[in-house]
């Protein structure tokens, strides 16, 4: 099966699904039945997920591919009551919306990538990460200023068709709710204010 952008996707018996990044030169996953094994934002999990409903009732490509993979048989309950660490729920899941955000990119899905960009900054806010939520912002912000002479086009001010710009100020929402990163969320938010007054 290929997307309309021509990315392939290829589902194997393992319950992994692949596509070509052309841009990486490699294939990538997709989607996987590990993720099934503890993220808080596993379809499977959840009766009705946000991007079914912001899609009117359709699923979404991401959505599609993860309930395949749920319906492909689940995860191996010897390994799912396995006890684990307090921080396994929470890195399983970033890891998750991570690879989530990069297949909606690759797949060039809009709605999921943005659906999974705020789920990820809101689990970033509820875990405090300040060093994640800067890596983020930076990303999205990309640079304020630039040096007479620097090249202006090592930073594309979009994802997916998206104004990173845009897709910055819901991150920054889910930032200020968050009790150690609402300063950072409002410097930030502050900063953007700035840098769109002298545009």
């Amino acid at each position: 099966m290929a997307r309309p952008n021509g990315s392939p996707i290829i589902n194997c018996s393992n319950g992994s699904v692949y596509s070509h990044d052309p841009q990486l030169s490699t294939w990538v996953k997709l989607s996987e039945k590990w993720w099934s094994e503890g993220s808080d934002v596993w379809q499977g999990r959840q009766r009705t997920s946000a991007s079914n409903q912001s899609n009117g009732g359709h699923k979404g490509v991401i959505a599609v591919i993860e309930s395949g993979v749920s319906s492909s048989g689940g995860p191996d309950e010897k390994v799912v009551a396995k006890a684990r660490p307090e921080w396994w729920t929470t890195a399983l899941t970033l890891g998750h919306l991570e690879t989530r955000m990069h297949a909606a990119r690759l797949l060039d899905s809009q709605a999921e990538y943005k659906q999974a960009l705020v789920l990820y900054a809101k689990k970033i806010a509820d875990e405090g990460f300040r060093s994640k939520a800067e890596e983020l912002i930076k990303e999205l912000r990309g640079p304020i200023y630039y040096r007479p002479g620097e090249d202006r086009k090592d930073w594309n001010p979009t994802v997916v068709g998206l104004p990173k710009r845009d897709l910055l100020k819901d991150v920054l929402v889910q930032f200020a709710r968050s009790k150690t990163l609402t300063k950072l969320a409002m410097d930030y938010q502050e900063q953007l204010k700035q840098a769109a007054n002298e545009e």
